[in-house]
């Protein structure tokens, strides 16, 4: 019912996208959900939003389900705009909106979440690297899109290497390309040196960063069984089969549609690890970005999921239960 219905983008789909949306984030509304502590110098744009937040209770899920709604729909059409997803189609705006609502501590506003807009157009920006014949100025956008981030979300300064790994999936890897990433990524960097420098704070934020790193692998996972199923629908009956016959069909597309498939499939090997290193429930959002590329292309292969549909719904009921069964 929801893959078919989804697979239009009408008045309806909008409307009732919104209702879901509602009906997951208002959990949000109901329990204060704490918002992670800012990280002191290394993350200076997020503790502007962390100041905000602390004005009124409201404010942080508010933030929060505007920005995935949002996010939900240009990632959306950013898939349809490279042809990774039929058009008139909202379908991967759905997966999204669940895998981002999937967990209670997750309704409020936090680093990847913030980082999250950003997140997309670093994505569309990798994309028309491989699109444009002068790709340089997207090669450049990437890695200054990427410093941007991680001042938001500091772990996230990993996925510079997933620039070079995209730039080879590509053809377009060379030195030159190699040397434009690094600037676009180092120049933000160098401003905010330059800034510190000027407060006379550079060798306390140089210490922040040193701890940071230091600290970086501390991995841990809470006793939640319910959110343990929701985990193993989510890994087990959805992301796994999307790999495996992604995989397996791959050959059947264009060499454009097989480039980005394959260089979204390496995006998922590096947020993995990102996760496993970060030790937070809130980095764990970070590979719903290219599974909802995966599933969703998985999703819009069968004319009659029927199994498919039964797993869809099995998991946003989860996702309620999870959210309202506490309460």
């Amino acid at each position: 019912m929801l893959i078919r219905f989804f697979r239009s983008s009408f008045l309806g789909q909008y409307l009732f996208l919104m209702l879901v949306t509602a009906a997951i984030w208002l959990r949000g509304f109901l329990v204060t959900v704490p918002v992670p502590p800012e990280l002191e110098f290394i993350a200076p744009i997020y503790s502007l939003v962390t100041y905000l937040a602390a004005l009124h209770p409201v404010i942080s899920p508010l933030l929060s389900v505007l920005i995935v709604f949002s996010a939900a729909l240009t990632l959306n059409n950013i898939l349809i705009y490279h042809d990774l997803a039929p058009k008139n189609n909202i379908l991967p705006a759905l997966l999204f909106i669940l895998m981002m609502g999937s967990n209670p501590e997750t309704l409020c506003i936090y680093p990847i979440l913030i980082a999250l807009p950003l997140f997309t157009w670093f994505l569309h920006t990798i994309f028309r690297s491989n699109n444009e014949p002068d790709h340089f100025i997207s090669v450049f956008n990437a890695g200054l899109i990427l410093s941007v981030i991680s001042m938001i979300a500091p772990t996230m300064m990993f996925l510079f290497l997933f620039i070079w790994i995209a730039l080879l999936v590509f053809g377009t890897f060379n030195g030159r390309n190699l040397i434009i990433s690094v600037m676009g990524f180092l120049l933000p960097y160098i401003y905010l040196a330059v800034y510190y420098f000027w407060i006379d704070q550079l060798p306390a934020a140089l210490i922040a960063y040193q701890l940071f790193f230091m600290n970086l692998f501390d991995f841990s996972l809470k006793n939640d069984p319910l959110q343990f199923i929701i985990w193993g629908v989510f890994i087990g009956l959805m992301l796994l089969p999307a790999i495996y016959r992604t995989n397996n069909t791959l050959g059947s597309f264009n060499i454009n549609f097989r480039k980005k498939m394959s260089a979204t499939g390496w995006l998922l090997a590096f947020t993995f690890p990102m996760v496993l290193m970060s030790g937070e429930t809130h980095y764990q959002t970070l590979i719903y970005l290219p599974s909802v590329i995966l599933i969703g292309h998985f999703y819009n292969q069968f004319k009659k999921p029927v199994w498919h549909e039964v797993i869809l719904l099995t998991y946003l009921g989860l996702i309620l239960l999870n959210n309202y069964f506490p309460l």
